[in-house]
């Protein structure tokens, strides 16, 4: 089996990046921990697609750390099948908002340049007011991920989350949403 990796952040890319391949890549518990102003190196995304809100860590949801992971304990390489996790911490209280019975919901995506689309994965969604929970999704790293031609973003392989409360729309950075997180 091959190494887990820890992420750092790269200031080039304004995300947290592995650099090399291994069995795993995770942020860990502290690298994208919080929302907006209350996060180290917010954004934490690669094209500037910023937390949406005015929320106040940590009582408004938030996205604490995400691990992408090969399911078979090998090397993420192209074909492979990966699962992507997502921890994130729901409201504390949401009561006063303007709809108060509406789920909190996490959209997964992944990217296999930085310059391209978004490729949807999966949702999942969650009630407010429970704590930390971990959403989970399985896909695999498309075949033909990487080109000859792309220059030092050949090979790169992201993934990002978007987490909200009340969110339902399926876009990769312009939502219509009223408590978003993008990483």
């Amino acid at each position: 089996s091959s190494k887990a990796q820890l992420a750092v952040y790269e200031p080039l890319l304004r995300a947290p990046l592995c650099f090399e391949a291994g069995s795993s890549c995770d942020t860990g518990t502290e690298l994208i921990a919080g929302v907006g102003s209350y996060e180290q190196n917010s954004p934490n995304t690669i094209d500037g697609c910023a937390d949406q809100s005015a929320a106040v860590y940590p009582q408004d949801e938030s996205i604490e750390r995400i691990i992408v992971k090969s399911k078979d304990g090998g090397t993420m390489t192209a074909g492979a099948m990966l699962e992507i996790q997502a921890t994130v911490s729901t409201a504390v209280d949401v009561s006063s908002r303007t709809n108060p019975d509406l789920l909190e919901i996490a959209h997964m995506y992944y990217h296999s340049e930085s310059k391209g689309t978004w490729q949807y994965i999966c949702t999942k969604m969650s009630s407010p007011g429970v704590g930390n929970v971990t959403f989970s999704c399985d896909f695999q790293i498309p075949e033909d991920n990487y080109y000859f031609n792309c220059g030092s973003t050949c090979g790169l392989q992201m993934v990002r989350v978007n987490y909200g409360y009340g969110e339902y729309a399926i876009e990769a950075c312009t939502v219509t949403g009223i408590w978003v997180r993008n990483r």
